[in-house]
């Protein structure tokens, strides 16, 4: 079984490689599941009690949120690189470091979409094609 680093952090760079890569995979589809859950439960309710031009203007911002959410993994992915291998090499001091500067760039880049988003959600909209009766 994993044991644990001197961080306290799960140190899954050795034993048993099927448990390794169980361990990691498990949370990931937990995260899908439950993101596609979301998306299928406020389908399901705006559907029902909200009427078809609700349903129609969530349809429309899918693909906005989509993107938003698979840059946010792919950038998500691309630090977890850089962190495991510093943890890897056993180097505490600049896993530290990538570890802070990974989560300044998540909340910077978090506000930075969502002010963007704001403003710019309906411009966007609008090169996209969508119907003007969805954009409210």
């Amino acid at each position: 079984m994993a044991g644990r680093g001197s961080s306290g952090s799960l140190d899954v760079t050795e034993g048993v490689i099927w448990r390794q890569l169980l361990l990691l995979c498990v949370p990931v589809f937990f995260s899908s599941f439950f993101q596609e859950a979301y998306s299928l439960v406020n389908t399901f309710v705006v559907g029902q009690y909200a009427g078809k031009a609700a349903l129609g203007g969530i349809q429309a911002t899918a693909p906005l949120v989509d993107l938003a959410v698979g840059f946010s993994v792919g950038m998500g992915t691309g630090f977890a690189v850089v962190c495991s291998q510093y943890f890897g090499a056993r180097d505490e001091e600049r896993l530290s470091a990538s570890v802070h500067t990974a989560m300044t760039i998540a909340l910077v880049g978090g506000l930075a979409v969502s002010v963007l988003g704001s403003f710019l959600a309906e411009p966007i909209l609008s090169l996209m094609g969508t119907p003007a009766d969805l954009m409210a």
